[in-house]
């Protein structure tokens, strides 16, 4: 465990072992058997870190998204790096426990991965990753779905406890993506996607990016990134006009 987390650990000990009233008793019992659930938690995630972080690719610091083994019943050794995985459920969670467990990791390693990651995966032309085979080192297309996992699932949770982080902007550089690239007209205007999943995402994004803004001048724009988006939700969907020859 990292030196600074048991040295604050031992302080509580000894501090909880020095106060006599009886009526205190109890609830330094529940603290004390509270602090050994914390400190096998601890433990336990930051195993979890360490073996993670041993099946990184060598070249890019990036994480498969699953092991290689069998799926389904069938053998799948292809590492892929998925925004929509990899980024959205596991590597914002190394974050916070490091950041909570190792600092000199969260401030090293797991800092460069995010570097690591804005370089091989962003698809040229903008800030939207794709999905990165981790054995060629092959790029697929921009993926709109996994960015907006990604930025709710991942850099949001990031966000609530840490703040205005490097996350914070790379939350917000794929957002502004969004708001620049959303591929699906519509008479409300563009939107990220066509479906309730990945819009809902980027609402959600959205409203922590109100609450963290840019810079204190930036407070009342982030609002405007996506105007179509509530517009699209207070109002029934356009029937599609009919194909030709259909009727």
């Amino acid at each position: 465990m990292n030196r600074k987390v048991l040295r604050v650990t031992l302080l509580l000990v000894v501090a909880a072992g020095r106060v006599p009233a009886a009526d205190s008793q109890p609830a330094w019992r529940a603290a004390r058997a509270n602090g050994v659930v914390v400190n096998e938690i601890f433990t336990r995630t930051q195993k979890m870190l360490h073996a993670w972080l041993a099946a990184a690719d060598p070249k890019t610091q990036l994480l498969p998204d699953r092991i290689g083994g069998s799926l389904f019943g069938k053998w799948n050794g292809i590492p892929i790096y998925t925004p929509h995985n990899s980024g959205a459920d596991n590597y914002p969670f190394l974050i916070v426990t490091a950041y909570l467990t190792d600092p000199e990791l969260y401030r090293g390693r797991i800092a460069d991965m995010l570097r690591s990651e804005i370089r091989y995966t962003d698809v040229a032309g903008g800030r939207i990753p794709g999905n990165l085979r981790l054995d060629t080192h092959e790029l697929g297309t921009a993926s709109f779905f996994g960015a907006a996992e990604y930025c709710k699932d991942g850099m949001v949770p990031v966000t609530e406890l840490l703040g205005r982080t490097r996350w914070f902007f790379r939350m917000a550089d794929m957002t502004e993506d969004f708001m620049r690239r959303a591929p699906l007209r519509t008479r409300w205007g563009n939107l990220p996607g066509d479906g309730a999943e990945i819009n809902g995402d980027v609402l959600q994004t959205l409203g922590r990016l109100t609450l963290v803004p840019l810079t204190a001048a930036d407070s009342g724009e982030t609002l405007d990134m996506f105007p179509s988006l509530p517009r699209a939700l207070e109002k029934p969907a356009p029937k599609p006009a009919p194909a030709q020859g259909s009727e």
